[in-house]
């Protein structure tokens, strides 16, 4: 006997399912302002329709709150605790056959020795909701398609239940019409398993009260009180704890409702488990969502009909919405789709070992690690990117200058052509510009730029936009001076049309330490909201030239992590690292030939010019005084002159002061000594070395 079960509540938020399915809990707030009480309502569709309302700002001495929801002919007051001038209230009366009804709203407050308030508050509809939630996603197709399914089965179950008044009409103004039913097959799951003489199987059924279930009935001889257990296609055990008995004309029949499956599920085998005790009795039962609707669909009774179509039209536009296309390019240019649900992780087959990052390829500004990647509620076209293997040293281009230097543009973090890089967004007429900024390193480093060093910029350009960009590049010494008498580098003129790549390539002598490379980007056509990828590389064109040796003093028990005492490196460049024979701990280096050439800090050295042999500084811990950093004489003192130096005077950084006497006779002098941190120097003893 096929069975349709309605309860009177009419299926209070199972049009919500699919929005819990999609983690999707969503309140939009209405505000209303009434005298010092300032009221929230909202609905939250999780696993039901729930109606919230938050009263906030109540006078003090206020310490109880009842609120009034009215639907229809029915009022249903809930009471709630006054809490740091706050009272939360939730109702659960609306149902699907009553979307185009309005929820009116009145709240009492009351307190010990105070006066009651009472407050009405502005009716409230799922209608006003749906058409809030169409026009903050006007686009979205698939949420128009899953609102009107969703309205579509409220007025079903109007009709089925004859009262009500959910329309259809309140959200097919939003261009879609419900979906068409298709007949499903038998999906041949609607068994019974095994034997036993001590159950029989009733039925199962669609349940309907708060959502949709499925509900199993039995009968039979037990030795105490049967227990009704579930389990998922693959899944575990779940006990039922809804387990009615049922006494009719001195027959005993058990119904237990199944809650823990929803709409998105219609296909997923259940199995029905009776235990009579600890002992399992070898009868079971398998059912589906589908095997209902497939039960339903040929039903005589058009109402009956209707209804099950509409669930299951509703089930499918919950799984449309919540699930979406991935696909994912492989190395070999290859193209695997998934379907995954929002929120889920990348499948583990399709990760390949070798990556270390994603990107969508229709959005290049969308990157990230590969264990954080989170499917999106639309269809995503991933690819992996890769460790960078270039030998050159990788810019990000940023810090874009606009306004006064030109036409505006931005900048966003992007994968561009599979390497971090730069998509800049603008629009413009011809011979407009702006200048970009490409951060290398610390200035006057070989990381950085150096003064009067030549560098060739590599410059990586994708067009990512939908129409032609016309330009040219030109790298500056400063600010926008962009001709050549500044020592300005102009490129050719590039034109690339949507999709297209080039490489451009830059060979400029920088006359000022700088961390940045600055390039200007000149429009030769107007442009609207072009979008221009950007990686670039910096090479020190002069390196050769500019290379030398860097050895550790002989008297130094070290090596470099080859075992050698002597490595090569370029001017600018930071000390690799040094391994000693035993624990040391390094203050900086200097040159044992020119101890005026030193570097304090352990990662302070950087190469000079020229050939140098180093040796260690002694690490100084808490507040050092730098002897001599500065001398001044005293007023009328003309007996000497001085001159002071860098020098290292036993491991440790300090000066070499100098003193010529001019005149015969006794004089003053005075030293500047300076601490490393502001110090009082209130009972602290000095020491000098004095040669």
């Amino acid at each position: 006997m096929k069975s349709l079960k309605i309860k009177s509540v009419f299926c209070t938020a199972v049009l919500a399912v699919a929005f819990a399915i999609l983690g999707l809990t969503t309140s939009l707030t209405s505000v209303f302002a009434t005298d010092s009480v300032n009221a929230k309502a909202y609905l939250s569709l999780g696993e039901e329709i729930v109606l919230k309302t938050n009263l906030t700002d109540i006078p003090d001495g206020y310490n109880a709150a009842t609120m009034s929801f009215t639907l229809g002919e029915d009022t249903e007051r809930v009471e709630a605790t006054v809490t740091n001038n706050s009272a939360y209230f939730e109702y659960k009366g609306i149902t699907p056959n009553y979307f185009s009804s309005e929820v009116a709203m009145s709240y009492t407050l009351t307190g010990d020795g105070q006066t009651t308030l009472e407050k009405s508050l502005e009716n409230f509809s799922v209608d006003g909701y749906a058409a809030k939630l169409l026009d903050l996603y006007p686009d979205d197709e698939e949420l128009k398609q899953l609102v009107v399914d969703m309205y579509a089965y409220g007025e079903a179950l109007k009709t089925y239940a004859e009262k009500g008044n959910t329309a259809l009409t309140s959200v097919q103004e939003y261009g879609l019409n419900p979906s068409e039913f298709t007949s499903i097959e038998n999906p041949n799951v609607k068994n019974v398993n095994g034997t036993s003489d001590k159950l029989t199987w009733k039925n199962a059924y669609l349940y309907f009260d708060y959502k949709v279930n499925l509900a199993f009935s039995f009968s039979g001889t037990f030795a105490g009180e049967p227990i009704l257990k579930v389990k998922k296609e693959n899944g575990e055990e779940q006990t039922v704890e809804e387990l009615e008995k049922i006494e009719i004309g001195g027959k005993t029949t058990y119904r237990g409702v199944y809650r823990s499956i929803n709409l998105s599920e219609y296909d997923v085998k259940v199995t029905a488990i009776v235990y009579d005790g600890e002992e399992k009795v070898e009868k079971t039962v398998d059912y589906s969502l589908a095997s209902a609707v497939y039960a339903f669909q040929s039903e005589t009774d058009g109402t009956y009909k209707q209804v099950v179509r509409r669930v299951y039209n509703y089930g499918l536009s919950a799984v449309s919405y919540s699930t979406h296309t991935l696909s994912v390019k492989k190395t070999d240019g290859e193209v695997e789709t998934y379907r995954l649900k929002v929120g889920e992780a990348l499948p583990q087959d399709c990760i390949d070992e070798n990556a270390i990052g994603y990107y969508n390829q229709d959005d290049v500004t969308e990157f990230g690690a590969i264990k954080d990647f989170i499917m999106p509620r639309k269809n995503y076209n991933l690819a992996f990117y890769y460790k960078d293997e270039t030998t050159e040293q990788r810019i990000i281009p940023g810090s874009f200058k606009t306004g006064d230097y030109g036409l505006k543009a931005m900048g966003v973090g992007a994968i561009v052509d599979g390497v971090r890089g730069t998509l800049m967004t603008f629009s413009g007429a011809a011979d407009e510009y702006f200048r970009f900024v490409s951060v290398c390193g610390t200035s006057a480093t070989a990381l950085g730029i150096q003064a009067g060093r030549t560098y060739r910029f590599d410059y990586i350009l994708v067009n990512y936009g939908k129409t032609s960009i016309s330009f040219k590049l030109i790298g500056v010494q400063t600010k926008t001076e962009m001709t050549t008498d500044k020592g300005a580098v102009i490129s050719n003129s590039v034109t690339l049309e949507s999709g297209e790549k080039i490489t451009v390539s830059m060979t400029i002598t920088l006359t000022q330490n700088n961390t940045n490379a600055m390039t200007c980007l000149v429009l030769e056509e107007a442009c609207v909201d072009a979008k221009l990828g950007v990686n670039m590389t910096k090479t020190n064109a002069d390196a050769e030239e500019h290379t030398h040796t860097v050895t550790i003093d002989s008297s130094v028990n070290a090596t470099f992590e080859n075992g050698e005492k002597s490595t090569i490196l370029e001017w600018g460049s930071a000390l690799p690292t040094v391994v000693f024979e035993t624990t040391t701990e390094v203050g900086g280096w200097y040159d044992v030939a020119d101890l005026s050439v030193n570097f304090v800090g352990a990662n302070a050295f950087v190469m000079p010019d020229k050939d140098i042999t180093v040796a260690p500084l002694k690490k100084v811990e808490g507040t050092y005084l730098d002897f001599g950093y500065e001398t001044d004489y005293a007023k009328n003192i003309t007996c000497a002159q001085s001159t002071r130096v860098s020098t290292i005077v036993d491991g440790l950084k300090g000066h070499e002061v100098t003193l010529t006497p001019t005149a015969k006779g006794s004089c003053s002098i005075r030293f500047k000594s300076k601490f490393s941190t502001s110090k009082s120097v209130s009972g602290m003893t000095f020491y000098y070395t004095i040669e």
